[in-house]
């Protein structure tokens, strides 16, 4: 059994209300602390007003939640065993009818970051990387 609440990437809709309403009432019914994880940096969005609205840090992992890092496409993929998910954020896209494209990082297309923290995580690593992912790999058939 995990030993939070994940919320990964979260993104909270316009109708804010609604959504923490829902939140409060799954934390409560689970009597656990909530969990925020983050696939890639530029997925930061609503992490920090939710980490701060329950009183949380986010980047701690718990128990029950197994990080893959693929730092050539700068991204964790999560692995929750219990429910048999693999939880990518920019990296595999596609359907499976079609197969999945494997997506880097362009540091050639000079993308704007979307967040404060993907910058100070640029700027700690010394990298380069845009904040875009492109697709700079064949489709992975499912045949």
């Amino acid at each position: 059994m995990p030993g939070a609440v994940v919320l990964i990437d979260p993104l909270v809709p316009p109708e804010q209300e609604g959504f923490f309403r829902a939140l409060d009432r799954d934390l409560e019914r689970a009597d656990r602390p909530l969990a925020i994880l983050l696939t890639v940096p530029w997925h930061e969005r609503s992490a920090e007003e939710v980490a701060e609205r329950y009183g949380t840090a986010f980047g701690g992992l718990p128990r029950g939640v197994i990080p893959l890092s693929f730092p050539e496409v700068v991204e964790t993929i999560y692995w929750l065993p219990e429910h048999g998910a693999l939880v990518p954020g920019d990296t595999l896209l596609g359907e499976m009818r079609d197969g999945l494209a494997v997506c880097r990082i362009d540091p050639a297309a000079n993308a704007t970051p979307h967040s404060k923290r993907f910058q100070r995580e640029r700027r700690r690593s010394g990298s380069k990387l845009s904040a875009r992912p492109t697709c700079s790999h064949p489709r992975l058939s499912n045949s």
